[in-house]
């Protein structure tokens, strides 16, 4: 049944916030992203290039799921100005990014802990404010990794808000780093 499908890839992918013990199962292990009131609970990883973890999971298995994975350009330690990370949106199972449209949702946001999610590393644990989120047919435009003067990031940030389904008060100024999330 699609119950057990769903509990088993849950205890097959559920994992503690210890690098030490991740690098050992995946050398390509670059943080942790946990997103409050999702199930969005992964390690995630960097590869050379952007396509190896759209078909291979944590365990560098063959899958359709697929795993949660940082665009091959940004730098994993020190964050570009724009950070990408992607997941298949798998809804029907509630896993990858399948519940990362629970921010679109006013009863979601209306929990202002919701609004802040971590990412981990291995030096320590970083906070990130959600200030946009929004579906949009298929467009590469969000996915610039950096910015090389303030016109360009406004031009970018704007480009974001336009598209958000929601408005936040946040101010986002030049210099400021962004985590993308893709799916």
């Amino acid at each position: 049944t699609r119950e057990e499908i769903i509990e088993d890839m849950k205890k097959k992918y559920k994992f503690d916030k210890v690098f030490e013990s991740l690098k050992k199962i995946n050398n390509e292990t670059v943080g942790y992203l946990v997103i409050n009131n999702t199930e969005i609970s992964y390690p995630v990883v960097q590869h050379s290039d952007n396509n190896y973890y759209l078909k291979h999971d944590f365990y560098k298995k063959s899958k359709n799921v697929g795993w949660i994975f940082m665009d091959y350009r940004n730098d994993p330690k020190n964050f570009d100005d724009n950070t990408i990370i992607y997941g298949h949106y798998s809804s029907g199972y509630g896993i990858m990014f399948g519940t990362l449209k629970n921010i679109l949702t006013t009863s979601w946001r209306s929990n202002k802990n919701n609004m802040v999610f971590t990412y981990d590393t291995p030096e320590g644990t970083k906070r990130f404010k959600i200030f946009a989120g929004y579906k949009v047919d298929y467009t590469t435009d969000y996915l610039v990794t950096s910015f090389g003067n303030e016109k360009e990031f406004n031009k970018f940030i704007d480009l974001i808000r336009g598209r958000s389904n929601f408005t936040t008060d946040d101010e986002i100024k030049y210099g400021d780093k962004i985590f993308t999330l893709s799916t």
